[in-house]
């Protein structure tokens, strides 16, 4: 397989590649029948935790193919907690919504990043109807495990205060965020500039920002007596969100580490609840040169974890360009060659699980590091990147033909930031 240019797979080789691959009925997500995920059942025996990844965070038949699989794992292999790479605030009201019915779903998934679409809306809703008929045990809860948007965070620390009639704190908290959008200003400057960084840690600002964090963690402790244990334990937890946000200004690395804790965290809310994780492919693999969840999750849970990535090799997803204000259909690029995307196109199957479960059947070209494509919420031209993908996932599912989520809204200008700011981290 040596060779000075890009390695293209023989006839042979794809045809030993079709051996551990099972053809998808469909990803329309109103098929309910699972007899075609009959495989999942030997992949994902040993799981307690699964993460159903996505190679955008725009295409239609991935969101729709969750919604199948959550179907499945709910129904037929016993899974409760459903947790999303998105604000821990949002999400639980969202959960509220799924348990009581309360609050208007499609005015909370405004505030939803990653996912405000008619798929994702979908999704949630087959929740509350699934919900409504399900004895105690058998209910879903919905979570979000991300400390990001701490604005999000700031409202649900808020309604918690004001529900007790507190309101001392609401000049605490309006310091923190001063603190917070100054600090955040600097450092998105920083990053755009070639200049020197400057040492914003000991800054005054900054330790301020951190001191003030410390006194709002000791001012809830007097209300425990006024609150329920979940009350507590949740605001207890978003005030910890907040210092997750402190810290990621200046510690981009810390990321990964503090969505862990999270989990953890939601983990114990829930004992003994089977998990199912949903983010992009680049956050739930389990294996890659930087250090992210996913390999934090395997480290931990070995064989307990699992994870399914999603890929497709053509069509449109929907995202922002740089130039545009809103989410838009972007036509996906054209994968090269020697792409996992070509070699998987090249089997002729529309949609198709590929298992990594019995190493001894898997195509050598496949063990190596092969190309991969890796889109986000930003239009890319040309975004490939080396991957041992049996290394990183226990099964792919790949969806030849793909097209962009129906978005419900436009998500606000300052995403468009966010996501630019997310590429750039990631690149660093």
């Amino acid at each position: 397989m040596q060779s000075t240019g890009p390695y293209i797979p023989t006839l042979e080789e794809i045809t030993q590649l079709r051996q551990i691959c099972v053809p998808l009925t469909t990803s329309d997500a109103k098929h309910t029948e699972h007899q075609d995920f009959s495989a999942l059942n030997l992949i994902l025996a040993a799981a307690t935790v699964i993460g159903l990844g996505e190679q955008t965070h725009g295409t239609s038949e991935f969101f729709q193919m969750k919604h199948r699989l959550l179907n499945f794992l709910v129904t037929k292999m016993g899974f409760r907690l459903i947790a999303i790479k998105a604000n821990m605030g949002t999400c639980q009201a969202i959960n509220e919504y799924i348990h009581q019915g309360t609050g208007k779903l499609k005015s909370l998934m405004k505030k939803f990043y990653c996912g405000s679409s008619q798929e994702v809306f979908d999704v949630i809703e087959w929740m509350r109807k699934y919900n409504q008929t399900a004895t105690v045990t058998q209910k879903i809860h919905f979570a979000g495990f991300d400390f990001q948007e701490p604005a999000l965070t700031r409202l649900a620390i808020e309604k918690c205060f004001s529900s007790i009639g507190d309101n001392s704190a609401i000049n605490l908290i309006e310091n923190i965020f001063t603190n917070y959008n100054t600090i955040k200003k600097i450092v998105e400057s920083q990053i755009l500039s070639e200049d020197q960084l400057t040492d914003i840690q000991h800054s005054s600002q900054y330790q301020q920002l951190l001191i003030n964090i410390d006194l709002l963690e000791k001012h809830i402790k007097q209300f425990e007596s006024k609150l329920d244990q979940d009350q507590f334990r949740w605001i207890k937890q978003h005030v910890k969100l907040l210092r997750q946000s402190a810290v990621y200004l200046l510690d981009f690395d810390m990321r990964h580490h503090a969505m862990m804790e999270n989990i953890q965290w939601l983990q114990s809310q829930y004992p003994n609840a089977k998990t199912i994780l949903w983010a992009h492919n680049f956050h739930l693999q389990k294996h890659d040169e930087q250090l992210g969840l996913g390999q934090l999750l395997a480290q931990s849970l070995g064989e307990k974890y699992c994870t399914i990535g999603f890929a497709t090799y053509a069509g449109t997803y929907s995202a922002y360009s740089k130039n545009k204000k809103q989410p838009h259909d972007v036509k996906i690029p054209k994968p090269t060659p020697d792409s996992l995307e070509a070699n998987l196109h090249r089997l002729e199957m529309p949609i198709v699980l590929v298992s990594f479960k019995d190493h001894t059947k898997i195509p050598l070209f496949l063990q190596q590091p092969i190309p991969v494509h890796v889109l986000t919420t930003i239009a890319e031209t040309h975004s490939f990147r080396p991957q041992k993908v049996t290394l990183a996932y226990d099964a792919i599912i790949f969806i030849a033909h793909t097209s962009a989520a129906k978005q419900m809204r436009p998500k606000p200008a300052n995403m468009i930031q966010f996501a630019s700011n997310e590429t750039t981290k990631k690149s660093r």
